[in-house]
């Protein structure tokens, strides 16, 4: 008998967010749906004043780390977020974004070796929900990232 044990990494999911009612949901069913289950997800909500943490109220089960309070702007956020990782390789996910389809995480994981970042397309949605496809580019620069 041959038992295969992986070693695959576990992902910390961080996403941050304020006032995304009109788009949250698509986030967390995107997030929710993952075949890949070695993730956490930790949302950083800057104490939302409409529905979006009724929203996300159905998703408390799946969420690792929740809190809801005033913050300074995205990168405070990110960093709250960052200091509840406990994975090995970080995703940030904010608000209104979404994973593309259940086997984004799967897909990647393999990837998640040795690399300091892994990076890839993305598609690009406008106000009226039409998607653009952005290809990222072959090689990845400092000035890209801090683009």
């Amino acid at each position: 008998m041959l038992i295969l044990i992986t070693n695959m990494p576990k992902i910390s999911v961080i996403t941050v967010c304020r006032n995304e009612e009109d788009r949250i949901l698509k986030t967390a069913q995107s997030i929710s749906a993952q075949g890949f289950k070695d993730y956490e997800w930790i949302l950083i909500d800057g104490a939302s004043t409409d529905r979006t943490q009724a929203i996300l109220e159905k998703f408390r089960p799946q969420i690792r780390h929740f809190v809801s309070e005033p913050d300074s702007g995205i990168f405070n956020a990110q960093n709250k977020g960052l200091k509840l990782a406990t994975g090995e390789w970080l995703l940030f996910l904010n608000g209104g974004d979404f994973l593309v389809n259940s086997m984004v995480l799967e897909n990647i994981a393999p990837k998640l070796t040795d690399a300091s970042i892994v990076y890839g397309d993305i598609y690009i949605e406008d106000s009226l929900g039409n998607l653009s496809f952005g290809r990222s580019p072959s090689n990845i620069t400092f000035s890209h990232l801090m683009h």
